[in-house]
């Protein structure tokens, strides 16, 4: 099976699309809807897919259905299942203890001025002169 197949992004809607289909599968121009995808490129999709074992198509009439086999069923829950894992947002974590300050001695109960560096000065720039008027 090519893993990285299934990897991309339009494989895998394709497969979750059919999962979520009704038993009887789906026609390939409805497959092709429901995952944003022109008919030429379904088709070349499902083709690969159905190479792999993951599809099973059905030609009836002039209409070919497309289902899943067993072994398409599982990989579309497991990409199914790993989709909502990576788009569920997680609960924010407890803000972490922070230790106080060690005490400073008794002695020096007066808190400390904090020195802080002096910018360096600015240059002021020259007004500039305006011609006389005539």
């Amino acid at each position: 099976m090519q893993i990285e197949l299934l990897l991309r992004e339009k494989p895998a809607r394709l497969l979750l699309a059919l999962r979520q289909a009704e038993a009887a599968g789906m026609t390939v121009s409805a497959l092709a809807k429901a995952s944003g995808m022109s008919l030429v490129h379904a088709s070349n999709l499902i083709s690969s897919l159905s190479n792999n074992g993951l599809l099973e198509v059905r030609r009836t009439g002039r209409e070919k259905r497309v289902k899943l086999t067993p072994l398409g069923v599982e990989v579309a829950s497991a990409l199914d299942l790993l989709f909502t894992k990576l788009t569920t947002k997680k609960e924010p974590q407890a803000t972490p203890v922070i230790p106080e300050p060690a005490t400073q001695p008794a002695s020096s109960t007066q808190p400390q001025e904090l020195e802080f560096p002096q910018p360096p000065p600015q240059e002021k720039k020259p007004e500039p002169v305006e011609p006389p008027s005539e």
